[in-house]
C-alpha cells in the first residue's frame, strides 16, 4: 500500500487530499459450484484498489459545513476465472470488481441553534456498482448486457442536545424519504417468474440486497 496526503487550513476552513494504491496478491474469493448454494474459496493472483479522497470543511457563523468525495478504481490485475458453476466469468486485467461504487459523495451540514442544541443532515450519493457474475458484461453465455445496480441518494437527519457536561441526548432519522435502493447485486438462476410463480424453465435473474428503509433512533451518550 502506498498513500500520499496533504492537509491545509485557510482561516476557518480546512482542506484534505489523499491518493492511494493497494495491490493485493492471492486475494481470497468465493467460487460457487454446480450445486446451487454451495461453493468454496480460492485465490486470485492479483487485485488493485486505487483512488483518491478529497474533503473540505468550513464554519460560517452557526453553520458547520463539510463535503467529501471518494474515487475508487477497484480492478482485477490478471486474467482469471470467477464464480464458476452456473457460468464461468472470464476476467482480464482492468476488469472492475463487483459491489464497489466508483464515485461516492457526502455532504454534511450542522446548525448550532443554541449552545446546547445542534441539528443537521447528511446527503450520500453513490454511482452504480458492478453486479457479481456480470463483471465481463455478459448476462449469460453468448448474451451481453449490463446488469449493474443503480446508484442511490440518501438523506439522513440528526439532532444532538448536550444536557450537561458529558451527557448528550441524540435523535436520528436515516433514509428520510424512505427511498428504495439496492446495495449489492448478483446474477443467478431462478425457478420463479416475475409474479413469484414457478417458471416452466429456469432463467438468469439479478438478485439484489435491499438497502435499509427509513428508520428512527433516539438515545443518550455519556462520556467520562
Amino acid at each position: 500500500t502506498i498513500e500520499f496526503g496533504t492537509r491545509w487550513r485557510v482561516a476557518d476552513s480546512e482542506f484534505t487530499a489523499t491518493a492511494y494504491r493497494t495491490d493485493n496478491k492471492n486475494d481470497i474469493l468465493f467460487r460457487s459450484t454446480s450445486v446451487t448454494g454451495l461453493g468454496y474459496f480460492s485465490n486470485f493472483s492479483r487485485t488493485r484498489r486505487q483512488g483518491f479522497d478529497l474533503s473540505a470543511h468550513t464554519s460560517v457563523g452557526v453553520w458547520s459545513l463539510k463535503a467529501s468525495y471518494n474515487y475508487l478504481d477497484a480492478t482485477y490485475q490478471d486474467e482469471g476465472q470467477l464464480f464458476g458453476g452456473e457460468r464461468d466469468v472470464q476476467v482480464k486485467r482492468g476488469t472492475r470488481i463487483a459491489g464497489l461504487p466508483e464515485h461516492t459523495l457526502r455532504l454534511f451540514a450542522d446548525l448550532r441553534s443554541t449552545d446546547k442544541l445542534t441539528v443537521g443532515g447528511t446527503v450520500v450519493l453513490t454511482s452504480k456498482i458492478v453486479t457479481q457474475n456480470n463483471e465481463d458484461g455478459m448476462i449469460a453465455d453468448g448474451v451481453a448486457g449490463d446488469a449493474s445496480v443503480k446508484g442511490y441518494t440518501l438523506l439522513n437527519l440528526h439532532a444532538n442536545y448536550e444536557a450537561q457536561k458529558g451527557l448528550e441526548y441524540f435523535a436520528r432519522i436515516n433514509n428520510v424519504f424512505d427511498g428504495r435502493y439496492q446495495s449489492y447485486g448478483m446474477l443467478a438462476t431462478s425457478a420463479f417468474d416475475a409474479n413469484g410463480g414457478l417458471a416452466p424453465t429456469t432463467t438468469i435473474n439479478r438478485f439484489v440486497a435491499p438497502g435499509a428503509p427509513r428508520n428512527f433512533m433516539v438515545g443518550l451518550r455519556y462520556r467520562f
